[in-house]
């Protein structure tokens, strides 16, 4: 089974990778499940603004789809997807030859999605995924 989460226009294959693509390297897997995360853009560029303005900044929207694959029965209780955004600032100081590298890092953002927790009230009812595509066993059915 794989589950897809994301928003429809998402789930263009021009945009995101086929679900079922025999290359797939997942980022997780163990005890016959496996998932892997397919960004529609490698790279998010967030654009700062200046405190004294009143008008928000372009804002910069995160696109992908969340593959999850169970080869075997499971016990699931919750699929969460943690995004957390860094900024990195690096700057030299100094002249040759005692010229020193500086680099600094923060945490901008930092988000949690919850796709599916079998505490829910609605757990039993569906899956909280925009699409869904059940894979054929190793006998067709």
């Amino acid at each position: 089974m794989h589950i897809c989460t994301g928003r429809a226009a998402v789930l263009d294959p021009n945009v995101i990778s086929p679900m079922d693509s025999q290359d797939e390297k997942p980022l997780a897997s163990g005890n016959g499940v496996s998932m892997a995360i397919h960004l529609a853009e490698p790279v998010l560029f967030v654009q700062g603004f200046e405190n004294t303005e009143n008008s928000p900044g372009n804002t910069a929207m995160l696109r992908g789809s969340l593959h999850l694959r169970v080869q075997k029965s499971a016990k699931i209780k919750a699929v969460t997807l943690r995004f957390k955004g860094r900024a990195t600032t690096k700057w030299p100081e100094g002249i040759p030859p005692r010229k020193i590298e500086f680099e600094e890092q923060d945490t901008i953002m930092s988000h949690t999605w919850p796709f599916f927790n079998a505490q829910f009230e609605n757990a039993e009812r569906g899956t909280n995924a925009d699409h869904v595509q059940l894979s054929k066993g190793p006998d067709g059915a």
